[in-house]
């Protein structure tokens, strides 16, 4: 999942626990996580930084098929 994270790293979102966010889209296929976990990280001198768990929602099979489905189409 690692791979997706520049897409959505630094965006000015604050995703709800639950909430899909897309992590990746192209022309002809989108990637939405779930929000399982979110935290917020509070450093002297800067801003807090939000961070979120990202799990596969419901509608993908198994972790096997997700895989399956990115390689399908181009992603790895």
């Amino acid at each position: 999942m690692k791979k997706f994270m520049g897409n959505i790293s630094g965006l000015p979102i604050e995703p709800q626990v639950g909430d899909l966010v897309r992590v990746y889209h192209d022309s002809h296929f989108e990637v939405d996580l779930k929000v399982v976990q979110r935290r917020w990280t509070f450093t002297n001198g800067s801003d807090p930084q939000l961070t979120c768990e990202l799990h596969l929602p419901p509608y993908w099979e198994s972790l096997a098929h997700f895989i399956k489905v990115m390689g399908e189409n181009g992603i790895r």
